[in-house]
Protein backbone atom coordinates (compact mmCIF):
# COMPACT_ATOMS: atom_id res chain seq x y z
CA UNK A 1 0.00 0.00 0.00
CA UNK A 2 1.50 3.54 -1.00
CA UNK A 3 1.34 5.55 2.12
CA UNK A 4 3.50 8.41 1.22
CA UNK A 5 4.42 9.87 -2.45
CA UNK A 6 7.50 12.01 -3.20
CA UNK A 7 8.32 13.82 -5.84
CA UNK A 8 12.21 14.74 -6.51
CA UNK A 9 12.43 17.57 -9.73
CA UNK A 10 15.52 16.54 -11.34
CA UNK A 11 16.69 19.87 -13.38
CA UNK A 12 19.42 19.22 -16.04
CA UNK A 13 21.23 22.16 -14.74
CA UNK A 14 22.71 19.46 -12.01
CA UNK A 15 24.72 18.02 -14.67
CA UNK A 16 27.23 21.54 -14.62
CA UNK A 17 26.87 22.07 -11.02
CA UNK A 18 28.08 18.90 -8.86
CA UNK A 19 27.59 20.51 -5.80
CA UNK A 20 23.63 20.51 -6.71
CA UNK A 21 23.51 16.82 -8.14
CA UNK A 22 25.35 15.59 -4.56
CA UNK A 23 22.57 17.33 -2.76
CA UNK A 24 19.93 15.83 -4.46
CA UNK A 25 21.66 12.03 -3.78
CA UNK A 26 21.54 13.31 -0.03
CA UNK A 27 17.85 14.24 -0.13
CA UNK A 28 17.02 11.08 -2.55
CA UNK A 29 18.83 9.14 0.09
CA UNK A 30 17.06 10.27 2.92
CA UNK A 31 13.65 10.14 1.67
CA UNK A 32 13.73 6.19 0.82
CA UNK A 33 11.74 4.43 2.76
CA UNK A 34 10.27 0.47 1.63
CA UNK A 35 6.91 2.11 1.91
CA UNK A 36 7.06 5.16 0.10
CA UNK A 37 7.71 5.95 -3.70
CA UNK A 38 10.35 8.80 -4.98
CA UNK A 39 9.03 10.25 -8.42
CA UNK A 40 12.30 11.11 -10.07
CA UNK A 41 11.93 13.39 -13.83
CA UNK A 42 15.75 13.11 -15.12
CA UNK A 43 17.40 12.69 -18.84
CA UNK A 44 20.11 11.36 -17.13
CA UNK A 45 20.34 7.76 -17.38
CA UNK A 46 23.82 7.18 -15.12
CA UNK A 47 22.35 9.25 -12.44
CA UNK A 48 19.21 7.50 -12.68
CA UNK A 49 21.17 3.81 -12.84
CA UNK A 50 22.66 4.93 -9.59
CA UNK A 51 19.56 6.32 -8.07
CA UNK A 52 16.16 4.18 -8.73
CA UNK A 53 15.18 1.05 -8.24
CA UNK A 54 12.70 0.85 -11.24
CA UNK A 55 13.00 3.07 -14.23
CA UNK A 56 9.68 4.15 -16.48
CA UNK A 57 10.84 5.34 -20.52
CA UNK A 58 8.80 7.63 -22.06
CA UNK A 59 9.36 8.52 -25.51
CA UNK A 60 6.69 10.74 -26.78
CA UNK A 61 4.05 10.75 -24.21
CA UNK A 62 4.30 7.03 -23.95
CA UNK A 63 5.27 4.95 -21.55
CA UNK A 64 7.82 2.06 -23.50
CA UNK A 65 8.38 -0.02 -20.53
CA UNK A 66 9.60 -0.07 -17.01
CA UNK A 67 13.03 -1.47 -16.49
CA UNK A 68 14.59 -3.12 -13.25
CA UNK A 69 17.22 -1.06 -12.55
CA UNK A 70 19.17 -3.13 -10.19
CA UNK A 71 18.02 -6.66 -12.23
CA UNK A 72 19.48 -5.07 -15.38
CA UNK A 73 22.25 -3.40 -14.18
CA UNK A 74 24.82 -6.60 -14.75
CA UNK A 75 22.99 -7.91 -18.09
CA UNK A 76 23.85 -6.66 -21.48
CA UNK A 77 21.94 -7.63 -24.48
CA UNK A 78 23.36 -9.95 -27.06
CA UNK A 79 24.71 -8.13 -29.88
CA UNK A 80 25.27 -5.25 -27.51
CA UNK A 81 28.35 -3.15 -28.68
CA UNK A 82 31.67 -3.73 -26.57
CA UNK A 83 34.76 -1.66 -26.71
CA UNK A 84 37.91 -3.85 -26.46
CA UNK A 85 41.00 -1.82 -25.46
CA UNK A 86 44.86 -3.95 -26.69
CA UNK A 87 47.97 -2.50 -25.32
CA UNK A 88 50.15 -4.85 -27.30
CA UNK A 89 50.10 -6.89 -30.58
CA UNK A 90 46.66 -5.28 -31.57
CA UNK A 91 47.19 -6.21 -35.21
CA UNK A 92 46.14 -9.59 -34.08
CA UNK A 93 42.32 -7.90 -33.50
CA UNK A 94 41.45 -8.21 -37.12
CA UNK A 95 41.63 -11.79 -37.07
CA UNK A 96 39.65 -12.70 -34.24
CA UNK A 97 37.01 -9.67 -34.49
CA UNK A 98 36.95 -9.22 -38.25
CA UNK A 99 34.57 -6.46 -37.63
CA UNK A 100 36.07 -4.57 -35.46
CA UNK A 101 36.35 -0.93 -36.00
CA UNK A 102 39.46 0.69 -34.94
CA UNK A 103 39.13 3.52 -32.46
CA UNK A 104 42.86 4.09 -32.32
CA UNK A 105 45.55 3.93 -29.22
CA UNK A 106 44.46 -0.01 -29.44
CA UNK A 107 40.86 0.61 -28.67
CA UNK A 108 38.37 -0.86 -30.76
CA UNK A 109 34.46 -1.38 -31.30
CA UNK A 110 32.65 -4.28 -32.22
CA UNK A 111 28.79 -4.38 -32.50
CA UNK A 112 26.46 -7.71 -33.56
CA UNK A 113 28.93 -10.03 -31.70
CA UNK A 114 28.08 -12.71 -29.43
CA UNK A 115 29.51 -12.93 -25.83
CA UNK A 116 30.31 -16.71 -26.77
CA UNK A 117 32.24 -15.39 -29.87
CA UNK A 118 33.98 -12.41 -27.96
CA UNK A 119 35.12 -15.06 -25.15
CA UNK A 120 36.88 -17.12 -27.80
CA UNK A 121 38.38 -14.26 -29.44
CA UNK A 122 39.55 -12.47 -26.18
CA UNK A 123 41.15 -15.80 -25.25
CA UNK A 124 42.58 -16.36 -28.91
CA UNK A 125 44.02 -12.66 -28.80
CA UNK A 126 45.99 -13.77 -25.20
CA UNK A 127 47.10 -17.08 -25.86
CA UNK A 128 48.39 -14.89 -29.47
CA UNK A 129 50.94 -12.48 -26.83
CA UNK A 130 47.76 -9.77 -27.21
CA UNK A 131 47.64 -7.97 -23.75
CA UNK A 132 43.93 -6.91 -23.46
CA UNK A 133 43.42 -4.18 -20.50
CA UNK A 134 39.84 -3.74 -20.74
CA UNK A 135 36.59 -4.86 -22.36
CA UNK A 136 33.22 -3.50 -21.32
CA UNK A 137 29.79 -2.89 -23.20
CA UNK A 138 29.34 0.55 -24.67
CA UNK A 139 26.74 1.42 -23.51
CA UNK A 140 25.30 1.05 -19.88
CA UNK A 141 22.68 -1.62 -19.07
CA UNK A 142 20.13 1.02 -19.04
CA UNK A 143 20.88 3.42 -21.41
CA UNK A 144 21.29 -0.18 -23.90
CA UNK A 145 17.31 -0.71 -22.71
CA UNK A 146 16.36 3.22 -23.69
CA UNK A 147 17.77 2.41 -27.07
CA UNK A 148 15.79 -0.84 -27.27
CA UNK A 149 13.11 1.03 -26.14
CA UNK A 150 13.06 4.25 -28.35
CA UNK A 151 14.33 2.48 -31.76
CA UNK A 152 17.80 3.75 -31.10
CA UNK A 153 17.85 7.09 -30.35
CA UNK A 154 20.40 8.35 -27.72
CA UNK A 155 18.74 10.83 -24.95
CA UNK A 156 20.91 13.45 -26.18
CA UNK A 157 19.31 13.06 -30.16
CA UNK A 158 15.99 14.96 -28.88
Amino acid sequence: MLTTLGLVAIATVSVWWPAYRAAKMDVVDALRRPDRTILIASHNLDELARLADRVGIIDHGHLQRIVDVRATQRQVTEGAAYRLVVTRNEELVASQFPGARSMGGGEFEMTGVSLDVINAGVSALIQGGAQVSALHPVHSALEQQFREAVGGRRSTDR
